[in-house]
C-alpha cells in the first residue's frame, strides 16, 4: 500500500479532479476544501506542513488546484481535452513547471490496484449542495482499505477523470472524502462553492516559470494571477 503522505497527495490531486466525474454539467467556478487532520494519529511536524485549505478553480474541462505550504506553494493544472497535467512549483522564489502527457501519467497508475465503488442511500448537505454518499474499496495485492466520499451528482465532466484511478467511477463532483492509512485519518471537505466565470489565464504557465525538460521526471506545482477575460 502507498505511504501515508503519498496517498494524501494523491487525494489532494483528486480534489483537483473533482469536477471530472460524469458528464452532467460543466462546473465553472471555485471550490474551497478544508483539510481536516486527525492530530492524534499524525506526526505533528507532518501535520504542520500540510495546507489548511485547498482551492480548486474550474473552467469547462480544465481545473487548477492550489496548495500553499510553509516552504513552497503548489499548483496542478489539468486539461481534460488534451489529457495533460501541468505542475507548477514555487520554492521560495525558485519557480519551475513540468508538463505530463497521458502516456507519462498512465505509467504511474498502480498495476495491481482494484477499485470498487458502492453507492449508499444517504445524502448530506455540504457547502449548500445536496450530496450523495459512496463507499470506495481499494485493493492492492492482499491489502485493502476503504474510504467514504460524498459527491454532488449534478456537477461533473468525464473529460477530467483520465488520470484518477481512485475516483473514476464516482458519478459526481467530490465534496467530501477521507483517507485512513496506517492508522492516520485525514479528510477534505468542501467549505465553499462559488459559481463564477474563471479566467483562461488561470490555466496557463506564467512567464516566470522555467519549464523542465521532458526527461526530468517528478516535480510539483504552484500559483498564477486571477484576471477575468
Amino acid at each position: 500500500m502507498k505511504k501515508v503522505f503519498s496517498l494524501f497527495v494523491l487525494m489532494i490531486i483528486a480534489a483537483g479532479f473533482a469536477g471530472q466525474l460524469q458528464a452532467q454539467k460543466d462546473f465553472n467556478g471555485i471550490v474551497t476544501y478544508k483539510v481536516n487532520v486527525d492530530s492524534e494519529t499524525m506526526d505533528p511536524q507532518m501535520a504542520a506542513m500540510l495546507p489548511k485549505f485547498i482551492k480548486v478553480y474550474y473552467r469547462d474541462d480544465k481545473s487548477r488546484t492550489e496548495m500553499n505550504m510553509p516552504m513552497f506553494s503548489v499548483v496542478t493544472i489539468k486539461d481534460g481535452t488534451e489529457k495533460t497535467l501541468t505542475h507548477l512549483i514555487d520554492a521560495q522564489g525558485n519557480k519551475s513547471a513540468k508538463v505530463q502527457d497521458y502516456a507519462e501519467i498512465k505509467e504511474q497508475f498502480p498495476k495491481d490496484m482494484q477499485v470498487d465503488v458502492r453507492e449508499v442511500d444517504e445524502t448530506k448537505e455540504i457547502a449548500g449542495i445536496e450530496c450523495k454518499k459512496a463507499v470506495i474499496t481499494i485493493k492492492e495485492g492482499d491489502k485493502k482499505e476503504r474510504m467514504n466520499v460524498y459527491y454532488a451528482p449534478d456537477f461533473g465532466n468525464t473529460n477530467l477523470n483520465f488520470d484518477n484511478p481512485l475516483f473514476q467511477k464516482v458519478p459526481g463532483m467530490l465534496m467530501q472524502f477521507e483517507l485512513n492509512d496506517a492508522g492516520v485519518n485525514m479528510e477534505l471537505v468542501a467549505s465553499e462553492v462559488q459559481k463564477k466565470r474563471v479566467s483562461k489565464k488561470m490555466f496557463e504557465i506564467p512567464k516566470e516559470y522555467e519549464i523542465a525538460p521532458k526527461a526530468e521526471v517528478k516535480r510539483n506545482p504552484e500559483h498564477v494571477e486571477t484576471e477575468l477575460d
